[in-house]
């Protein structure tokens, strides 16, 4: 299993920053009144997240005082008003990203029978074992985002 999560953090590293090519700070902040959330929040999200993997890795987590609060699920976030330009995501992914590579190289399988701490689904608290494939198919799910918003952005799709 950690050599899965390990390829599958790699494979979503290299589409994210494929996608992000060529995008500026201010075309991260614009959506579609039709697409999904802007790059910006997508990627901050994304961060958010990770940090469900580096608690139960027992790594320092990304944020500490709520300062990712806004890219929560559900959040209201203000895209002319962001607490971080896309190159302070991409650099808070990166650290993330490494921890996350420590925490999964330092993880005893044993533990994959632990209780989840917080909920894998609705309804089902889950084990670690259930935890990880979806929080690696919840990071993938909003990588593959970036593809799309990109080209609502109008630039050509990355990913040839």
């Amino acid at each position: 299993m950690k050599d899965f999560l390990s390829l599958q953090f790699r494979y979503n590293a290299t589409v994210l920053k494929t996608n992000l090519s060529g995008v500026s700070n201010e075309q991260s902040l614009c959506s579609s009144e039709h697409g999904p959330n802007c790059l910006n929040w997508i990627v901050g999200h994304i961060v958010n997240s990770r940090d469900g993997f580096l608690q139960v890795l027992n790594q320092d987590l990304t944020w500490t005082n709520g300062e990712g609060k806004m890219y929560g699920q559900g959040a209201d976030f203000d895209p002319t008003n962001p607490a971080f330009s896309l190159e302070e995501l991409m650099a808070l992914y990166s650290t993330a990203g490494k921890r996350i590579r420590d925490g999964l190289e330092a993880f005893d399988l044993a533990r994959l029978s632990e209780p989840a701490p917080f909920g894998v689904g609705p309804g089902d608290p889950g084990t670690l074992a259930k935890l990880f494939p979806s929080l690696i198919w919840h990071e993938t799910y909003h990588t593959g985002q970036t593809g799309v918003v990109r080209r609502t952005l109008g630039l050509e799709g990355a990913i040839k």
